[in-house]
């Protein structure tokens, strides 16, 4: 039985549903990581699906033009001459980049997705008997949309369908 477990279980670690339901459950957090790598793979992950999840919502919400029309519409400005070297193209986009960077709303989004990532790490790790679902109600004013969405998501009970051998 013990074999079986182990056979099963080997590659649980490594698992993004694993890593994102422990990291996203205020009983867990990081303290039960196994080294520093699953830690910070966790919140990657975290971040990165705080990311898209922004995104997906942003651009659900309008029906505005994309940052390639955007741009495209910004160069038909009147006096605005074309490049007669690759540099000085090359020079345009890095500044336009460097603008967007700083006050892009994905700059935004991701410094506000990372610092809410922080402020609930430093927060008291709930105690084992809690319930989460009860803490992200509670605390969920205290953070990004995307997080408590995030932490519902991972949380819930998967359903399946598939067929599992009595093991005992």
């Amino acid at each position: 039985m013990q074999q079986g477990v182990e056979q099963r279980f080997s590659a649980i670690d490594d698992s993004k549903n694993y890593l994102m339901a422990t990291f996203l459950d205020p009983r867990f957090k990081m303290n039960f990581f196994t080294d520093q790598l699953q830690k910070e793979r966790a919140r990657q992950y975290v971040l990165l699906e705080g990311l898209v999840s922004d995104y997906n919502t942003g651009s659900n919400e309008s029906s505005r033009s994309s940052p390639v029309q955007s741009k495209c519409k910004s160069t038909d400005k009147p006096g605005q001459s074309i490049h007669t070297s690759f540099w000085e193209c090359y020079d345009e986009v890095v500044a336009d980049n460097f603008t967007d960077d700083h006050s892009g709303t994905a700059s935004t989004s991701k410094n506000t997705t990372a610092g809410d990532l922080d402020k609930y790490l430093s927060m008291k790790t709930l105690k084992r008997t809690d319930n989460p679902f009860a803490w992200w109600a509670t605390h969920k004013s205290k953070f990004f949309e995307c997080i408590v969405t995030l932490a519902a998501k991972y949380l819930s009970a998967r359903a399946s369908s598939v067929y599992l051998r009595e093991a005992f």
